[in-house]
């Protein structure tokens, strides 16, 4: 069974198009990702893919705590002793493309 675990947070993504190439780039600089997908519905699944395994680390490793707490975020929900792999993450985030 898989537990979703919701996170309040504000995570900002910048999104564009790749002029000349069919694909889509989004870049987050508060998680210092930058992701590209051939698609924009593959981009969300990918961004909601990298914020699971983003997460997911800082559980395993056990820096969440401190991580949360600069960005300014939490959890709220409790974390479940499972393997991290069996936890995914709600996290609002807002896409917004550059000025």
């Amino acid at each position: 069974m898989t537990n979703l675990i919701r996170v309040d947070a504000r995570i900002d993504w910048e999104i564009m198009q790749v002029p000349n190439k069919i694909a889509w780039v989004a870049i987050c600089d508060s998680l210092g990702l930058t992701i590209e997908s051939s698609s924009w519905r593959e981009l969300t699944e990918d961004i909601s893919e990298a914020l699971d395994m983003v997460f997911a680390d800082l559980i395993a490793e056990n820096e969440w705590e401190q991580f949360l707490s600069q960005h300014g975020w939490s959890f709220q929900d409790e974390i479940p002793q499972q393997p991290v792999e069996k936890l995914k993450f709600d996290v609002p985030c807002f896409l917004s493309q550059p000025a």
